[in-house]
């Protein structure tokens, strides 16, 4: 004989503290921030447009490992607008470097990708600029005597601090109940998965 069975279900938002706290566990153990991959495919075309590489690893910033680093290639040399060539150099600074740069960052560049972290590494470009090209600030304060390196550090610290944002953010209570809104999720009263699952 055929037995029906009523199995009460809740939304995210309907459950205990315990129970919620279960189901984000188990999302969070499951899933990562697809943001993160944008990111990172940003900060490798930055790299890639220079002539570089990148070392990487990125977290929520509770892991001792996280860094990022573009590493240039020491056999790349770049032709500047006289045709000259010459190797790049990491100590490169003042007019030099703000020639290289805009050479390789015109102002039509705006994205590599089309994600909104691409605009973010470039402004760190675009801020160092805008300072060397006023005649009050180019030999003040943080820019002075500012290197190529100096540089990819500072766009690498952008990029490991957006990343580790998406992160933390990935990790947060209205995260979750966005995502089970948007997925239709539904769960037991222990917080376990009934509809729908993290993937």
């Amino acid at each position: 004989m055929t037995k029906q069975v009523s199995i009460k279900v809740y939304e995210a938002n309907e459950l205990g503290q315990e129970a919620l706290e279960q189901a984000m566990f188990k999302y969070i153990c499951n899933s990562q921030p697809d943001w993160v991959d944008e990111d990172i495919e940003s900060f490798r075309s930055f790299a890639e447009h220079l002539g570089g590489k990148i070392d990487y690893a990125v977290s929520d910033n509770s892991t001792p490992g996280d860094h990022a680093k573009i590493i240039m290639d020491e056999v790349y040399y770049y032709s500047d607008r006289h045709g000259d060539f010459f190797p790049i150099d990491s100590d490169m600074k003042n007019e030099k470097l703000m020639e290289y740069l805009e050479d390789h960052f015109p102002e039509s560049l705006e994205y590599f990708n089309g994600y909104c972290t691409d605009e973010s590494l470039i402004g760190v470009v675009r801020d160092f600029m805008k300072i060397m090209k006023n005649p009050k600030t180019k030999n003040n304060g943080y820019y002075k005597d500012y290197t190529l390196d100096d540089l990819l550090k500072d766009v690498s610290d952008k990029f490991l601090e957006i990343g580790q944002a998406e992160y933390q953010y990935f990790q947060t209570k209205e995260h979750f109940l966005e995502m089970a809104e948007c997925n239709d999720w539904t769960f037991l009263e222990d917080g376990t998965f009934f509809r729908g699952e993290p993937s």
